[in-house]
């Protein structure tokens, strides 16, 4: 069974002589699944056991296509203006969803896990205030409940 590429405007098929890989859908992923099906835009479209997607680089474990040839619904082409010639440049998108520079997700990686200790510090700071707050306020109440009974106590 020949394999082709389910992916809108797509006309690439299997062949040994071509660069091009061709990934099953990954019914097993139900979250990512689902991601594959909104981003290759495709109306009533659920795709067979053998069904396939194709790619110009291998595969992450949970890669989702994001990048494809047709454009939005709403234009046709992608263009691009030329600050050079003032001409236009038509720009065609393969539908790659590897990783492009490892070098720069691995930057980001780690800015993000800063990031994420940073927030985590200033979340314990913040529940340390906010348990202070509670135990004032608790001991406020105590101490509006005594002078409530010792007003009411009759002199």
């Amino acid at each position: 069974m020949p394999k082709s590429c389910s992916a809108y405007n797509c006309t690439n098929r299997y062949s040994k002589h071509t660069d091009i890989t061709f990934h099953r859908f990954p019914f097993s992923k139900p979250t990512v699944f689902r991601q594959w099906l909104d981003n290759i835009c495709r109306d009533d479209f659920y795709p067979k056991k053998h069904m396939v997607i194709c790619n110009r680089k291998n595969l992450l474990w949970n890669a989702v296509p994001t990048l494809f040839t047709f454009p939005p619904p709403i234009s046709k082409v992608s263009l691009l203006i030329s600050p050079a010639s003032f001409g236009f440049h038509v720009v065609i998108f393969d539908h790659s969803y590897a990783l492009s520079d490892p070098c720069a997700v691995k930057a980001q990686l780690f800015k993000a896990l800063d990031t994420n200790k940073w927030l985590n510090r200033r979340l314990q700071m913040k529940s340390q205030l906010i348990n202070k707050m509670r135990f004032k306020l608790k001991a406020a109440h105590a101490e509006l409940s005594g002078l409530r009974s010792w007003h009411r106590t009759p002199r």
